[in-house]
């Protein structure tokens, strides 16, 4: 099946006269006849029943009729897509960063989407992770790259990438000497949070994991204008953190868990509706691009 055979098969189905079909199609009846033909020899089925008086669709031809309209919609609105991508070049989108979509392959993944579309311009911004999902919703942010889902409705999320997590631990620590760390080791140490006033996601999933266990761990939350890297190093407590996050440091030392393998999420969202011509084509290459293998914290925390 050709999409010219297609088209002209459509229009004669639904005018039910080759003569008027061929005027609308702006060609001759002979041609279209042969069209026709060859569609239905290529099928191995007829697709109209043709008498002096009328023409009608067989039980094939009226399968094909509806089949075929929605694949012709789909095409016509392909078409006007990949025509609309040279106006790419005049678009800009504004993206949010969490800290973590920074230490992770996301920078990596938008160099290469900037490779493909070089006039595309993206500017990143960070704000608080409460304020994602309103300003999403508002227009203000085209995507944002963060450590939670979101659970609205009319936001779309999508998992591109997982990264395994450990704790970072200050030197003056003894935990920092192990090889690996067991969740009953953290039994009444300080674990360090960010600002209540963050989206926690993973950090009170994991406090409500180890209360779960019976393990009890107090809480640092970081107060404004501290660093938990430097609270980390200063010993004030042990933080939760990815390999690729935690800093290079001489007063600190990262080590794995040994009885979970729990994995820090990032999600790409965005509005379902109205999304501009540029993040359609990023969406469109994320999820080309993405292999997001499973995470094992879904069965540890669940």
């Amino acid at each position: 099946m050709e999409i010219r055979e297609l088209k002209s098969f459509q229009v004669v189905a639904k005018e039910l006269n080759f003569r008027k079909a061929a005027e609308t199609l702006g060609m001759s009846q002979p041609p279209l006849t042969r069209l026709i033909s060859n569609l239905e020899a290529s099928l191995g089925v007829r697709l109209f029943h043709r008498t002096t008086r009328k023409v009608e669709l067989t039980g094939e031809g009226l399968y094909l009729y509806h089949c075929s309209r929605e694949i012709l919609e789909k095409m016509e609105a392909l078409e006007k897509e990949i025509r609309n991508l040279k106006k790419i070049n005049k678009q800009s989108m504004t993206i949010a960063l969490h800290p973590a979509a920074i230490h992770s392959e996301i920078p990596k993944l938008i160099s290469a989407f900037k490779l493909k579309f070089p006039g595309s311009n993206i500017d990143f911004i960070q704000i608080p992770g409460p304020q994602v999902d309103r300003k999403l919703l508002m227009g203000e942010l085209d995507l944002a790259f963060g450590v939670q889902a979101s659970k609205s409705q009319q936001l779309v999320s999508l998992e591109i990438h997982h990264q395994e997590m450990g704790l970072l631990i200050s030197n003056n620590n003894y935990l920092s000497k192990k090889t690996s760390i067991k969740l009953s080791d953290l039994h009444g140490e300080t674990l360090i949070f960010h600002g209540k006033d963050d989206h926690l996601g993973f950090q009170k999933e994991f406090e409500k994991y180890l209360r779960k266990l019976k393990i009890h761990a107090k809480i640092y939350y970081r107060k404004h204008g501290e660093s938990c890297s430097e609270l980390t190093e200063k010993n004030v407590g042990i933080l939760i953190t990815s390999k690729s996050m935690s800093q290079k440091s001489s007063k600190a030392n990262f080590v794995p868990f040994s009885n979970i393998t729990p994995k820090l999420k990032v999600y790409a969202c965005w509005r379902r509706e109205d999304q501009s011509n540029v993040l359609k084509a990023l969406i469109s290459f994320m999820q080309e691009r993405q292999q997001v293998p499973s995470s094992e914290m879904d069965y540890h925390f669940n």
